[in-house]
């Protein structure tokens, strides 16, 4: 990831971290495997 993309995500944190209770769903995305298994968990939560 290039140094001024870095920059721009840390900069946009406060903001997205205030808008945190806007969504039903928050997800820390640091692994692959685990975050595609969240995301298939809330489809099935969410189907039922």
């Amino acid at each position: 990831m290039p140094r001024d993309e870095i920059i721009l995500r840390l900069n946009r944190f406060d903001y997205e971290e205030s808008k945190i209770t806007t969504y039903d769903y928050v997800l820390k995305n640091d692994c692959l495997e685990k975050t595609v298994a969240v995301i298939k968990a809330i489809i099935e939560h969410e189907m039922n």
